[in-house]
């Protein structure tokens, strides 16, 4: 929910074009990942590490689209990269702050 709302931040916030599908299995991820490439966006975000295989694959085939996939480390393809967030920080200073 929360990527979502972020989504529509961005649409907002920077009048980008965005779009949205909701893989429901494995089996559809290369599908939906090659779908917003082949269509010219330049940025597809891929919300879960469980796209960063899908992303491999396919970024070859379209190297004017940078694939961004959260909480993965890919750093070995031209145009597609992960982004992790250090959750842990802020859990820490929560779990500092809690007893207060």
């Amino acid at each position: 929910m929360q990527a979502y709302a972020a989504l529509l931040r961005i649409r907002d916030s920077l009048g980008a074009q965005i779009s949205h599908i909701q893989s429901k299995a494995p089996a559809e991820f290369d599908e939906n990942v090659r779908l917003y490439g082949s269509v010219g966006y330049p940025l597809v975000i891929g919300h879960g590490y469980e796209f960063q295989d899908a992303a491999r694959r396919v970024a070859p085939t379209v190297p004017r689209t940078v694939y961004l996939i959260t909480s993965a480390t890919v750093a070995d393809s031209p145009n597609v990269a992960g982004m992790r967030f250090a959750f842990e920080e802020s859990s820490y200073l929560a779990g500092v702050l809690a007893p207060c």
